[in-house]
């Protein structure tokens, strides 16, 4: 049996210590619960537990009332760590680029960095991904979190390649790392584990009985677009502010270097250092962020959508918007297109 050590620590989502720890806990029990069918063994595969700083209440971001039964002092290296996603104003705040983000942060860090040196697997689930780096376990690596900390954390660990929106990313140096994204992406992460120390046919079973199919393998469709304004570049402010107004322009990126008082690939250079992207990546993220809107509340159709945002040919309109949100606009409209609700007089 593999044990898992499920940790909890202030502001822990949870939804997702609640989910793991269901879902760990019924391979593969539940499936043949449900079935009436035994799985390719008949034993429990893990044993959760949950693991605090201290034993006892911990407070979650909801008030949901959760329970450590083990301090970290009292745990044996586990098979397997997951470190669940948790809300703290500071990982929003992309001026914390020092300072502990919880009580108790130096004895935590120690105790993954000692866990991973023996041989632990550790998975961390979108804004918990940020005890990893601050374990110094993502240097050099690349990794996600969820998408409204990626400011925060590519500043506070700029040596770590954030990739926003991604469902899940691991590293061939460091195959014992799996780095989640937010929300439910953690089910990825969940099936990986079980694959690797049960069996596939577990994993996938455990998602039939949970009812979870594997979400977009571009989570940019629930990423919002928070563009960075506190760089301190007053010029590239400037150009912000004014990409916001003129998006809708064609030959935007030629308007824009003729706009502003700077050299062509100055202005690209000192953009991309500001915001962390290219001039042309931020208009099309600008665009893409109102033609989902449009495509949630209005009933204009893709041409005058395309059109609205700054595309003059709606084919090449449908192409970005599939690379970027892995889905087309017209099945973006049916999945999300925001319907009044009827009421009963």
């Amino acid at each position: 049996m593999r044990k898992v050590a499920l940790l909890l620590v202030p502001g822990v989502l949870a939804s997702h210590a609640a989910g793991i720890y269901d879902f760990l806990s019924g391979v593969p029990n539940m499936w043949k619960q449900l079935t009436g069918q035994p799985g390719p063994h008949g034993d429990p595969t893990f044993q959760v537990q949950l693991v605090g700083l201290q034993a006892g209440s911990i407070p979650a971001s909801s008030g949901f009332p959760l329970t450590a039964e083990v301090p970290l002092s009292e745990v044996a290296t586990p098979d397997v760590i997951i470190i669940p996603g948790i809300v703290q104003p500071q990982l929003m705040d992309p001026g914390f680029t020092s300072g502990e983000l919880i009580a108790g942060e130096p004895e935590l860090l120690a105790w993954i960095q000692h866990s991973y040196q023996q041989g632990a697997m550790i998975m961390a689930i979108g804004s918990g991904n940020y005890f990893l780096a601050a374990a110094g376990l993502l240097e050099d690596a690349e990794a996600t979190a969820h998408w409204a900390c990626h400011v925060p954390l590519c500043r506070r660990f700029p040596n770590v390649h954030w990739r926003n929106g991604e469902t899940m990313v691991t590293n061939a140096a460091t195959p014992n790392l799996i780095s989640v994204g937010g929300g439910p992406a953690w089910y990825e992460g969940v099936r990986k584990l079980i694959s690797q120390f049960s069996t596939p046919a577990d994993a996938t079973n455990a998602a039939k009985a949970f009812n979870v199919f594997k979400p977009s393998a571009n989570s940019g469709l629930y990423t919002e677009f928070l563009p960075a304004m506190d760089h301190g570049d007053d010029l590239i402010a400037k150009v912000q502010d004014w990409l916001a107004q003129q998006y809708a322009n064609k030959n935007l990126v030629t308007e824009a270097e003729t706009t502003f008082p700077m050299s062509p690939r100055s202005l690209k250079r000192r953009f991309k250092k500001a915001t962390g992207l290219t001039l042309i990546g931020y208009i099309h993220e600008l665009r893409l962020k109102q033609a989902k809107l449009l495509l949630e509340e209005s009933s204009q159709s893709l041409t005058e959508i395309a059109e609205a945002i700054g595309y003059a040919d709606v084919s090449y309109f449908r192409r970005i918007f599939s690379r970027e949100l892995g889905m087309t606009p017209a099945e973006y409209r049916q999945l999300y297109r925001l319907k009044p609700i009827a009421v009963e007089s």
